[in-house]
Formats: structure tokens, C-alpha cells, sequence
């Protein structure tokens, strides 16, 4: 099940944190906003498109550091990193306290 989604500095977003719910989740906001840019980093993490830097954010000016999805799916968090000189995916496991 898909848990969460982590998404920063990639259009839009520079720091967004999504936590969603078991059965259902809906993105909703103005136009402009990033909810077309949550799909699109979905295709970013698990295709590497688009390529280059083409998903930098607009407000780059108040980024700071590398671009980062991270999808965290039944306990493991997939992240897709770029930024100038990086361009990696790692895989990471939660364990409960």
C-alpha cells in the first residue's frame, strides 16, 4: 500500500509532505498550485523523465540542495536524488520502535 510521498524542491514543491490514507486520497487546490506536478513526479521517480533539470522549481531562488521524490510503499521508502553532480536512487526500510 502506498503510505506516503515526500516531495522536494521539484516544480512546484520545495517542501511538501503527503501522508495518505488506506482507501482513498484526493489532491485538491488552485490552479497552479503542484497537483499535476505530484503526477509528474511519480513519472520522475520511477521513469528518470522528464530528463535533465526540466523539473526544477520555479521559486529555485528559495530551493535549496538536490531534488528528492521519496515514495514510501508498505514500510520501504524508495528516493530518487539529482542535483548537479548526483543522479541516484536508494532503498530504505522503517522499522517500528
Amino acid at each position: 500500500m502506498l503510505d506516503k510521498i515526500k516531495i522536494t524542491n521539484f516544480q512546484n514543491h520545495i517542501d511538501t509532505d503527503f501522508t495518505l490514507h488506506p482507501k482513498i486520497t484526493v489532491i485538491t487546490g488552485a490552479s497552479n498550485s503542484g497537483k499535476t506536478a505530484v503526477a509528474r513526479a511519480f513519472e520522475w521517480f520511477s521513469a528518470n523523465r522528464p530528463r535533465g533539470f526540466a523539473f526544477k522549481p520555479k521559486k529555485r531562488l528559495k530551493a535549496k540542495g538536490p531534488t528528492n521524490i521519496a515514495i514510501t510503499i508498505d514500510n520501504v521508502t524508495g528516493t530518487h536524488t539529482k542535483s548537479d553532480s548526483v543522479n541516484q536512487y536508494t532503498l530504505s526500510t522503517y522499522k517500528k520502535p
